[in-house]
C-alpha cells in the first residue's frame, strides 16, 4: 500500500471508465447537434471535423510525446464540447451563404476569424496550466491546447473543402 499503488488503481479505473464517459459525452453532443440541425446528414457533416480532429490529436500526441494520464484524460470531454462549436458555426454559415456569389469565401472569412479568435482565447486560458509546477496541471494544459487547436484546424480545413467539392456546378 502506498501512494504509487493508489495512483495505479485510480489510473486503471480511469482507463476502464474513460471509454464510457467519452462515448456518453460524444453521444450527448451528437444528440444536441441533431436536435439543433434536425438533419442527420448535416449533423454528421458538422461532427466530421471533430471526429477527425480527435484522431489527429492522438497521432500528434505521439509525435510531441504527450501521454494520457490520470490528470489529463478528464479534459477530453471538454475538448469535444469546445471543439464541436467550430463545426456548428461554420456549417451553419456555409449553409446560409450557399448559392451566393463568394458565399463560401465569405463564410470562411467571417466565421473563420471568429473561430480563430475564440480558439486562441480558450487556448490561452488552458495554456496557463502549462506554467504550473505540478506535472498533472501541465499535462492538462498541453492536451487541452493541442486538442482545441486541432479541433479548430480540422473544422477550418475540412468543412470548406467538403462544401467546395459538393457544391453544384453552374
Amino acid at each position: 500500500v502506498g501512494e504509487t499503488t493508489v495512483y495505479a488503481l485510480m489510473f486503471r479505473m480511469m482507463l476502464r471508465e474513460a471509454p464510457f464517459v467519452l462515448g456518453t459525452a460524444a453521444g450527448l453532443i451528437a444528440f444536441l447537434v441533431l436536435l439543433q440541425l434536425r438533419s442527420l446528414g448535416q449533423t454528421l457533416l458538422t461532427l466530421l471535423p471533430l471526429a477527425l480532429g480527435m484522431l489527429w490529436l492522438v497521432g500528434l500526441m505521439g509525435l510531441v510525446d504527450v501521454r494520457f494520464t490520470l490528470f489529463n484524460i478528464p479534459i477530453l470531454p471538454a475538448i469535444l464540447g469546445i471543439g464541436v462549436d467550430n463545426g456548428v458555426y461554420l456549417t451553419d454559415r456555409i449553409r446560409r451563404l450557399r448559392g451566393e456569389p463568394g458565399g463560401l469565401a465569405n463564410a470562411l472569412g467571417g466565421t473563420g476569424k471568429a473561430i480563430l479568435a475564440a480558439t486562441m482565447t480558450t487556448m490561452m486560458g488552458f495554456a496557463a496550466f502549462m506554467v504550473a509546477d505540478n506535472g498533472g496541471l501541465r499535462g492538462i494544459g498541453k492536451l487541452a491546447v493541442i486538442g482545441i487547436a486541432i479541433a479548430a484546424v480540422a473544422a477550418l480545413l475540412v468543412l470548406p473543402s467538403l462544401a467546395a467539392v459538393t457544391r453544384p456546378r453552374r
